[in-house]
């Protein structure tokens, strides 16, 4: 366990049960933290059975979690984006809770119809406004909340913590995923230009990059199907993750990552002991790049 009492952190992406943005956040106000959560406006009508059915609202369910934690939370809605919106957001945190010691940009956008293959998606294929959407919310979104959570920091005059969710995939190439690479890969590249640039304020910037992680985002039926039919929930993540064959690559450690398992990553990036590690993306994936 870290120690980030007194301190304030920001995560985008986090309204889903079982994801990671959520796991960082709950990971984060264990520790202490007050934390900002945000993600984009979402239709409350629409959100998958698997999460309603345990009465789950999206942020102001995981506000409720913080808070049972006993930190404090603050739930934002806003478009990463949007500058006008980061902006306000970043004021509202600072508003509320005195400053802004943490950002971990979580936010993604992935097209759910992504087949990873050379069919539709290759990049001969891609139609312009898919191509948009990945680096607008991957890459341009990141840009903008890093540009002014730093604003913030440096206002603040003593450092802060900034780590941006990457993925295998800025760093592997593979087929039918071109625009989600590139996003990636941009990500990467501007968290070293961020280290590099922000270090004389005391401000470490870094990334992580899961590998497959067993959230309940694209496999949340699967999951919950089999916990219907007696499963206890890790048995039905490895039933999806490891016996059906979706996902053969899980590495040398043979598991898919948990949520928490990159929340982990997260948490000591921001503590203390990484004061000296800056401009940095750490493969968080059980080995599943190694033999690639």
């Amino acid at each position: 366990m870290y120690n980030f009492n007194g301190k304030v952190a920001l995560v985008t992406g986090t309204s889903r049960r079982k994801g990671i943005g959520c796991a960082i956040a709950l990971r984060l106000a264990s520790d202490g933290a007050n934390v900002v959560v945000n993600d984009r406006p979402i239709d409350r009508t629409k959100i998958a059975p698997w999460e309603s059915d345990h009465g789950w609202e999206g942020l102001p369910s995981v506000v409720r979690e913080i808070e049972k934690l006993g930190s404090r939370g603050l739930a934002v809605e806003a478009d990463v984006t949007k500058r006008d919106q980061i902006e306000a957001m970043v004021a509202r945190a600072v508003a509320e809770f005195g400053r802004l010691d943490i950002l971990v940009n979580n936010h993604k956008f992935f097209d759910a119809s992504e087949d990873h293959s050379l069919s539709r998606r290759a990049i001969v294929n891609l139609s312009e406004e898919l191509f948009d959407s990945y680096i607008n919310v991957n890459l341009k979104g990141t840009f903008l909340m890093c540009q002014a959570a730093a604003n913030q920091m440096i206002k603040q005059g003593d450092g802060g913590k900034i780590v941006n969710i990457d993925s295998l995939a800025g760093k592997r190439p593979r087929a039918g995923m071109g625009a989600y690479s590139a996003s990636k890969a941009g990500i990467l590249r501007l968290t070293e230009v961020l280290a590099l640039e922000l270090g004389q304020y005391n401000i470490n910037v870094n990334a992580i990059g899961p590998g497959a992680t067993a959230t309940w985002g694209t496999s949340g039926k699967a999951i919950s199907d089999a916990v219907k039919e007696g499963l206890t929930e890790q048995e039905a993540v490895d039933k999806v993750y490891i016996h059906s064959g979706q996902f053969p690559q899980t590495g040398a450690l043979g598991r898919p990552g948990r949520p928490e398992d990159q929340a982990n990553a997260v948490a000591f990036l921001c503590s203390s002991e990484a004061d000296f590690i800056t401009g940095q993306a750490i493969n968080v994936c059980g080995g599943q790049l190694l033999g690639m």
